[in-house]
């Protein structure tokens, strides 16, 4: 696979078929949420989620859905990261899990604020959480990268975290794939 840098607005829409699933940290431009994430938690990203299909993301807000690509191309930075060794049946599982996710009631998909809002508190805070619910990065209930990946150990990583963990292992096979800035 060749490793693309920047992705224009429309590379992002034809990205073909057989690459999906594709994990997304993304930063919102502007966004004072997007600052004071980052400023807390530190790196460079405040939001993770999956590009599961064409144009279409499984992304946790105040509930965990699917979001059309377009609303995150105006105001987003996105990297997207693959892994080269997964199978096109470790693809199919990944698809699978999300969509199953997407499907649960609503009262499993809402947002963790209690276990966000904790992790302003570093070491001391950061286990407090509402029992069964996430945060965009947790992913306890869908943090398909521990299912398919023996080797992921991380325990409620913030974006940046789990940024730096795909930096961290390019000799197993992750890519960033590409990324995207809006004009």
């Amino acid at each position: 696979m060749e490793e693309k840098r920047y992705f224009t607005k429309k590379e992002m829409y034809r990205i073909p078929l057989g690459d999906f699933p594709f994990m997304v940290v993304s930063y919102g431009i502007g966004s004072a949420i997007s600052a004071a994430i980052v400023v807390a938690r530190g790196g460079l990203y405040n939001h993770w989620m999956w590009l599961y299909r064409p144009k279409r993301l499984a992304s946790q807000g105040a509930m965990y859905k699917e979001v059309k690509l377009h609303e995150y191309l105006s105001a987003h930075s996105l990297n997207l990261w693959t892994n080269i060794n997964w199978t096109p049946k470790q693809k199919a599982r990944i698809i699978g899990w999300i969509r199953k996710d997407l499907a649960r009631p609503w009262y499993q998909r809402v947002y963790d604020f209690v276990g966000c809002t904790s992790q302003l508190g570093g070491k001391w805070t950061k286990w407090i959480q509402i029992p069964g619910w996430d945060y965009c990065s947790e992913g306890g209930n869908w943090d398909y990268l521990a299912r398919i990946d023996k080797e992921y150990k991380l325990k409620r990583p913030t974006p940046a975290e789990r940024n730096q963990w795909l930096s961290d292992n390019y000799d197993r096979g992750y890519r960033c794939y590409g990324r995207y800035r809006p004009d």
